[in-house]
C-alpha cells in the first residue's frame, strides 16, 4: 500500500519555473557548486519522531495532527502494527523525496 500515491516516484529537479508543486525548483543534485554537486552539499535528512510519530502538541496546547497511518488510534498511535504502518510510510517519503537511494 502506499500512502502517497499522488507522488509519482522520486520528487525530481524541474526548475525556477515548473508549476510542479512537487518539484525541486532550485535543488539539483546534478548542478556543481565548486568541486561538488549540490547532492554532496546538501545531504536531506527525517526526523523519524516529529515527522511519523509526534502530535503537534507544544506547550500552549495538545496534539493537532491526525496520522492516516495510526490506524484510527488518533494520537495515540498503539501497537505493533501502527509500528510496521509508520515504518513503511517513513521508507516511502523517504525514497521519494531522494533521502534514500
Amino acid at each position: 500500500m502506499q500512502y502517497f500515491p499522488e507522488v509519482k516516484g522520486k520528487i525530481r529537479y524541474e526548475g525556477p519555473k515548473s508549476d510542479n508543486p512537487l518539484a525541486f525548483k532550485y535543488y539539483n543534485p546534478r548542478k556543481k557548486i565548486g568541486a561538488k554537486t549540490m547532492e554532496q552539499h546538501l545531504k536531506f535528512a527525517v526526523c523519524y519522531w516529529h515527522t511519523f510519530k509526534g502530535t503537534g502538541a507544544d506547550p500552549f496546547g495538545g496534539g493537532v495532527y491526525d496520522r492516516p497511518w495510526d490506524a484510527g488510534h488518533g494520537r495515540d498511535g498503539r501497537g505493533a502494527q501502527d509500528d510496521g504502518r509508520r515504518l513503511r510510510v517513513h521508507l516511502e517519503t523517504r525514497r521519494k523525496v531522494l533521502v534514500l537511494s
